[in-house]
């Protein structure tokens, strides 16, 4: 799942981000190609919407956000905002109605890049499932984490 950040915020939340990709979208001026526009009349007057809804999830959820991104000059920008992510993610709300499954997800790791777009560098903080404790991976080092704050992502439980 790939998401995006916040336009005019600083400071985002996983959880609201995954919110603002699955929220209901109207889509103005839609025309069905398959029907060449003969819509039913009971059709044709009302609105038509687009939504992401899951009918199954997968065993290991995947999240990529969107860091970069091209300005009007097509120079490449780096989006340097925090991102609150919580160490267990509910993902029932966005199953497809009466859709039963466990959509329960717990952190297990984040990979995180600093610098720039054309340079930087990338570091992983992963928990460790036998013991629980964090650790940080940075190439040939590993650290023990005490705390979950790391770089640009803050965990919250």
């Amino acid at each position: 799942m790939q998401l995006a950040f916040s336009k005019h915020k600083k400071d985002d939340d996983l959880v609201a981000m995954i919110d603002a990709f699955t929220a209901r979208e109207q889509l103005d001026g839609y025309s069905c190609e398959n029907c060449k526009g003969k819509f039913n009349v009971k059709i044709a007057n009302s609105d038509c919407y687009k939504q992401v809804q899951f009918v199954r999830l997968p065993n290991i959820l995947v999240v990529h956000l969107k860091r970069f991104e091209y300005d009007i000059e097509e120079k490449g920008v780096k989006i340097d905002n925090n991102v609150t992510v919580p160490q267990l993610l509910s993902m029932e709300k966005y199953l497809v109605r009466g859709v039963k499954e466990d959509g329960n997800y717990q952190l297990c790791g984040v990979v995180e890049h600093t610098g720039e777009l054309d340079y930087g560098h990338y570091t992983a903080t992963c928990r460790n499932p036998i013991n629980g404790k964090w650790y940080g991976f940075n190439d040939s080092t590993v650290t023990e984490n005490t705390s979950l704050l790391s770089g640009r992502a803050e965990f919250t439980s």
